[in-house]
């Protein structure tokens, strides 16, 4: 019987798993849905992927699209904030991206194997 993540999110979900030994979690692993299975893997894939950029990169970006606004008469502030939303914005673009035909084609056992290496990479 397959059942869904109803209340762990999927970082706290592959915490748990951590905690327990290898035939145990594959055996937690095979109870949940494959769309379960999916949003663990992308979770922590998201979390460890890396953009490459500086936050001093991604403002002189901003810089420059402020001064071209400024120019046609739109005017745009760069604060912080601005600065880390466009990044994030960078980061789900560049994410969305590489990793959209990975996890459209992964089967529910690939899925179960990768995380189980996660897993047994992380605690080793």
């Amino acid at each position: 019987m397959e059942r869904h993540l109803e209340f762990y999110s999927p970082t706290k979900k592959l915490k748990k798993l951590q905690r327990q030994n290898r035939e145990e979690a594959a055996l937690e692993l095979n109870l949940l849905l494959e769309i379960d299975l999916i949003e663990i893997l992308k979770s922590y894939y998201y979390k460890t992927y890396r953009t490459g950029l500086t936050f001093k990169r991604v403002r002189q970006m901003l810089y420059q699209e402020q001064t071209e606004r400024i120019n046609s008469g739109d005017p745009m502030f760069v604060t912080r904030h601005t600065v880390l939303g466009r990044w994030h914005q960078i980061k789900q673009l560049e994410f969305q991206t590489l990793y959209y035909n990975y996890f459209e084609n992964l089967s529910r056992e690939d899925a179960i194997n990768e995380i189980l290496s996660i897993i047994y990479k992380s605690t080793s």
